[in-house]
């Protein structure tokens, strides 16, 4: 009898551990955000991925799928950097750029983005590296000892581990698109990036060579003359 009621316990127990572990993500979903349109019909999660559990590093995150009517579990995911260095995903990838969710003029509401790309992805908006955004570290020193180096590698374990919590995401075809300085600082985390399903790296007005953007500015300045040149 004891034996018995042991084993049920045990198996009790394991299975709790299974569905716990398969619905992870469930604890991340947001049912409403406030002031949303009720024509809001697609799936959105946000929540935090520990990258370091030594200095206490989390990165942000908020997953946008795509409309229920686009057949979300077979479109692609895409990963969305933006620049700066610094800049939010959140307050300017999402809610300003490609996001189906937008903020109206009164600080208050959203309205939805009518050329949103969760129409053909769904879209994952990664703030980093940690100070960005809602993303944060317990360290202190952690907000000015950073580098594009520092912030791919801690891309690369909220890969890892986001994936981990949304296992239905791992063999889909997988972009990473980027603005600004995502066209220096992309590169980095492909570097780190290992996985059958990456499919391509889109970079959108983004930034490479800093001289030499500069520099034709002043070409095309002296060119047009919206600037006199000197001889200095």
């Amino acid at each position: 009898m004891c034996t018995t009621s042991l084993f049920v316990l045990v198996f009790v127990l394991c299975l709790s551990y299974v569905v716990l572990g398969r619905s992870t993500y469930l604890l991340d979903k947001i049912d409403k955000l406030p002031g949303q349109p009720a024509s809001v019909d697609f799936d959105q999660y946000s929540g935090y991925v520990n990258v370091n559990k030594e200095s206490g590093r989390s990165l942000f995150y908020w997953l946008t799928e795509s409309p229920a009517n686009r057949n979300p579990e077979t479109r692609p995911l895409l990963l969305w950097l933006t620049g700066g260095p610094g800049c939010s995903s959140v307050a300017f990838g999402a809610a300003q750029e490609i996001g189906p969710l937008h903020i109206n003029s009164d600080g208050k509401s959203l309205y939805a983005n009518p050329y949103s790309w969760n129409k053909l992805a769904n879209l994952l908006f990664l703030e980093s590296p940690a100070g960005v955004g809602f993303s944060y570290s317990n360290t202190s020193s952690d907000y000015y000892n950073f580098g594009d180096a520092k912030t791919a590698e801690d891309s690369y374990t909220f890969l890892l581990n986001w994936f981990e919590r949304f296992p239905q995401y791992k063999h889909r075809d997988f972009y990473i698109v980027g603005d600004s300085y995502a066209g220096s600082s992309t590169p980095n985390n492909l570097l780190l990036l290992v996985s059958g399903t990456f499919k391509s790296l889109l970079c959108v007005n983004v930034i490479f060579y800093t001289n030499r953007r500069n520099s034709g500015h002043y070409d095309l300045n002296c060119s047009t003359h919206l600037r006199k040149e000197t001889k200095e």
